[in-house]
């Protein structure tokens, strides 16, 4: 949808051009000059958004955003909180994120009670996806360089929630599912991330 957008306002751009070349009355351009700022900022938003991943290997191994890579590959993403509370010295976090209501993530996001920092950050996500907090310009999380990416079945899953949720959409040990462990942090507090790609992720990428 991006595209179409910016291909819409191009034409415009195009046409408000040639209004200003063959029609210089002076109202005209000075209505025309205000649209046309307004435009060329519309243009540079829409080019400097995060464009949707080319490939399967391209959105595995990037590091941005996952909430922003979902977004570039469905408008219709949500996150479903399937639990949520303490569980030993970790508050933990198991969403499912889905396009158009398919789940293609299972994201576990885990942190001690002595990184309160995230450990807030967990408690008070309810349904709103962590990364727009994780990678907004002024947070102050950084997210370690050396993100791991194993490939993993499902009877080696050790979370009993993930397992059993990700049977339950029919998955066996027959498909191959990508798991990708990062940290991230603040200061001294850290907080781990794992997420569990799913087949059902090649219905957008290849």
């Amino acid at each position: 949808m991006r595209v179409l957008h910016a291909d819409y306002g191009y034409l415009l751009l195009g046409l408000l051009l040639l209004i200003d070349r063959f029609y210089g009355v002076y109202v005209l351009k000075v209505f025309n000059k205000f649209f046309l700022i307004i435009l060329t900022t519309y243009l540079i938003s829409c080019a400097s958004s995060n464009p949707p991943p080319k490939t399967f290997n391209q959105f595995l191994y990037n590091q941005s955003s996952m909430t922003k890579q979902l977004e570039s590959l469905d408008n219709n993403f949500q996150v479903i909180v399937l639990n949520s509370g303490m569980a030993g010295d970790d508050y933990k976090r198991i969403v499912s994120l889905t396009l158009s209501n398919i789940p293609v993530i299972v994201a576990i996001s885990q942190a001690k009670t002595g990184s309160p920092y995230f450990v807030d950050l967990l408690k008070n996500a309810d349904t709103k996806p962590i990364g727009k907090i994780l990678f907004a310009r002024n947070s102050g999380v950084i997210r370690d360089l050396g993100m791991k990416v194993d490939q993993i079945y499902l009877n080696h899953i050790g979370d009993n929630t993930v397992r059993n949720y990700i049977a339950s959409l029919g998955y066996t040990n027959k498909d191959v599912i990508y798991k990708r462990t990062s940290i991230f942090r603040k200061k001294a507090q850290y907080m781990q991330l794992d997420e569990y790609v799913l087949p059902s992720i090649h219905i957008y990428l290849h």
